[in-house]
């Protein structure tokens, strides 16, 4: 069976078939799609984006040195910094702030002006939000509806990093372009405030300290010069000794150097805070395990450190209070070495943590950060040096003040005092204006390079975009669904289909729309008058569709060349194939070939023959099988010349027995003798056995299919049950075909209409379906 049924390769033309049956799936699926998809392209809210550029530029930023690591790391760690903070709810709350403090606050759709589109209502929030309080009254709060615009705003913005690049783009969408623009400008200008600020942090604090510093200073020289003022007109005293002026004001000035040094050291804690403040628990630890670091070199170093700077007081308490001006060459030589020192005690600090002296991972701290805070506690260390220097230098000139008489001592502190506070606050008012003016130039990291522009087109709905992909789409549904359809449908459509399962086609009939015929006045029930309409090969013999049958009749000839075929079973798989409506038409052909041509009535189920034929079936062949009548007798004319009808006669219980006797045998050999050809129609195979019985008997088979309705696997069963009794298969006659869903066949069709008057009038159309 494997042999016979030879399956051909696929081709093109199989494909191109199957596409021509679905065209009206195809068909409808695209229109569905593409129909669905411009209504909601079309009546969709328009939704814009704006774009806004900006520079990272990390060398202008004091913060910077928070996020930097080593190597490869450092420029993409510190870009995605920069991505997560401008994603932040803490710069959206800032953003949404600026928002509603603007002149455009009334007309933004972002706090929400109008429900917009999806993206951008807040109504359908509120909505729910009432509905989840029953009462329907409640109204958000101020609070609510804050952080709905935060989430609003974070669910429509985008930022991307510009790859290989320092640059950064920052996308908005809004449902107008003013908004998507203004937004995207007010986001930009808020991050770039954010940055400023935080880059001025550090000398903010600086500057911070410096000023109540400077408040506190000027109190007290205000009281200190009042008090001076009023010891001298309180005690009647002038003015002190030149040599005695010369002490108070050599004093006052190493007071003054004494008092910045401790400024600076302040000054540097609080620097060393801020930077602290920004790390993390573990990031502290580190930073505490560097500062602390020491080695033998290290206390050398610090050593001659202090023995420098101890020096250095020294040499300029000489160059002032001696005259000294000769050493004052030796100043900028000693203040180099001291230098020099600092940068072998750093150096050295650095040199331990990178051979692993100490438990410091490099990846959690930055070269640059640790430098930073390891050059501040050096520098802390010279000015607790320098200070130390100086208060000793501070102490000796109080030693020889305090042998100064009583009232000239209290003349001299008071305005040693008023001197020194003079000096402390010109200082501190020098280094107030250094810090803002520092504090002016940290500029921020961030660079402003395109400002957002309203945007001319839509960037949703993309209107091209989306009716290409529902052209696609559609198209793809309906292809799909049509191979789907093809997939799972298991019935038979064309003759290349039986032809794969190794059956020989001895035919093909079109679908033959119902007619009714004029010469035919009696009406009979809705089925017999259905399959009389059909004998088209007696009402329109010169039709195209009865020539396809006598090419069949042509075809069942000679399937036998050596010798006639006397005798044909005509059956199918199933009921309502067309099989009694084919049988009639191949005998009216043999009829109109001039052979004797006799049609039997075997369905002794559910016969019909009698009824297309007008002959009552009352006497027909199981009258003659059992020996009622003669089977001349039982034998009737039609109304056909060359063609009789021996009707089924009254159905028996048995019908298997009855063909199955003797009594059938005989009747086939006396009925041979009459007649040149006997036509018997049958039960369906699978449903009874007696087209099997009958089978045998007979010359051959011949199986009616019904184009799209017959299963393959019935008429592979139908074959199964013929052969199991050796019943010879002429072919397969293939019934109902619609031409309309048919394409590349091998056979030329024809599509007619029929007058009333049962005559051929007018050829209507012509379809050629021409094989590959």
């Amino acid at each position: 069976m494997e042999e016979e049924m030879k399956e051909q390769q696929v081709t093109l033309s199989d494909y191109v078939r199957v596409l021509y049956r679905g065209r009206w799936i195809i068909l409808f699926s695209f229109l569905i799609v593409v129909a669905s998809t411009a209504y909601f392209t079309f009546t969709a809210q328009p939704v814009y984006e704006a774009s806004a550029l900006i520079l990272l530029k990390e060398e202008g930023r004091v913060q910077q040195q928070i996020f930097e690591v080593t190597s490869l790391m450092q420029r993409e760690t510190s870009i995605n910094n920069h991505v997560e903070i401008l994603k932040s709810r803490t710069l959206a709350e800032n953003v949404i702030l600026q928002l509603q403090e603007s002149s455009q606050a009334d007309s933004l759709y972002i706090l929400g002006y109008s429900p917009g589109g999806e993206k951008f209502s807040i109504q359908r929030w509120l909505i729910s939000l009432i509905s989840r309080d029953g009462s329907g009254t409640r109204k958000p709060s101020e609070a609510e509806l804050f952080e709905e615009y935060v989430r609003a705003f974070r669910s429509v913005i985008e930022v991307v990093p510009r790859r290989d690049t320092d640059l950064i783009e920052l996308k908005f969408q809004a449902p107008t372009p003013f908004e998507a623009s203004f937004v995207a400008n007010t986001w930009m200008e808020a991050y770039r405030d954010l940055d400023i600020r935080e880059s001025r942090e550090e000398v903010s604090e600086v500057r911070q300290f410096l000023e109540d510093k400077l408040k506190d200073v000027e109190a007290e020289l205000t009281a200190s010069e009042d008090a001076l003022k009023e010891y001298k007109e309180t005690q009647n005293v002038a003015e002190l000794t030149a040599e005695t002026q010369q002490l108070i004001e050599q004093a006052a000035e190493f007071e003054t150097l004494y008092q910045e040094a401790k400024t600076d050291l302040e000054a540097n804690e609080k620097r060393l805070d801020y930077l602290k403040n920004q790390l993390g628990e573990n990031q502290k630890a580190l930073v505490d395990d560097a500062t602390t670091l020491s080695s033998p070199v290290i206390a050398e170093l610090e050593k001659q450190l202090a023995e420098q700077i101890s020096r250095q007081a020294s040499l300029e308490q000489q160059i002032r209070y001696y005259d000294l001006s000769s050493e004052y060459g030796n100043l900028p030589e000693l203040e180099q070495r001291i230098k020099g020192i600092q940068d072998k005690i750093i150096e050295e600090k650095k040199n331990i943590v990178a051979s692993g002296g100490a438990a410091i991972n490099p990846l959690l701290l930055s070269e640059t950060l640790l430098t930073n805070i390891l050059e501040i506690e050096t520098e802390n260390t010279s000015l607790k040096s320098k200070s130390d220097a100086l208060w000793g230098i501070l102490q000796e000139y109080n030693r020889n003040l305090d042998r100064l008489p009583e009232k000239s001592l209290v003349l001299a502190r008071l305005q040693r005092e008023a001197t020194v506070n003079e000096n402390i606050f010109m200082m501190l008012s020098e280094k107030y204006e250094e810090n803002r003016i520092a504090e002016a130039g940290q500029i921020g990291s961030v660079r402003i390079v395109d400002r957002a522009l309203p945007p001319d087109d839509p960037v949703s709905p993309k209107k091209k975009m989306n009716l290409l992909l529902g052209i696609l789409v559609g198209l793809g549904l309906g292809v799909g669904l049509t191979f789907i359809r093809e997939y799972l449908d298991t019935s038979l459509k064309t003759i290349e289909d039986i032809e794969r399962l190794g059956f020989p086609v001895l035919g093909s009939i079109p679908f033959i729309a119902s007619q009714r015929i004029e010469t035919h006045t009696k009406k009979l029930n809705g089925e017999i008058q259905r399959i009389e309409s059909r004998l088209i090969t007696h009402f329109a013999p010169k039709s195209p569709i009865s020539e396809a049958y006598r090419t069949l009749r042509t075809n069942i000839q000679y399937t036998k060349i050596d010798r006639p075929i006397r005798t044909v079973l005509v059956t199918s798989s199933n009921p309502g194939e067309g099989k009694s409506t084919s049988v009639a038409n191949i005998a009216i052909t043999f009829a109109q070939m001039g052979a004797k041509t006799l049609l039997v009535d075997t369905d002794l189920r559910r016969p019909v023959l009698h009824a297309i034929f007008n002959h009552p079936r009352t006497e027909g062949l199981t009258n003659v099988l059992v020996g009622n009548i003669d089977l001349n007798k039982g034998i009737r004319p039609t109304h056909i010349d060359n063609l009789s009808l021996l009707c089924s006669g009254t159905l028996p219980p048995n019908p298997s027995e009855l063909l199955a006797s003797d009594a059938m045998e005989k009747l086939l050999e006396k009925a041979s003798a009459q007649f040149d050809i006997l036509l018997f129609d049958s039960p369906p195979v699978i449903a009874v056995t007696d087209a099997a019985v009958l089978a045998t008997k007979l010359d051959g088979v011949v199986l009616v299919i019904k184009s799209g309705e017959t299963n393959k696997d019935a008429i592979l069963r139908s074959r199964v049950l013929l052969e199991n009794v050796n019943a010879k298969i002429f072919g397969i006659l293939v019934n109902g075909v619609n031409i309309d869903n048919m394409y590349g066949s091998t056979y030329y069709y024809y599509q007619y209409y029929y007058y009333g008057d049962g005559k051929h009038k007018k050829k209507k159309g012509l379809k050629s379906f021409i094989s590959k």
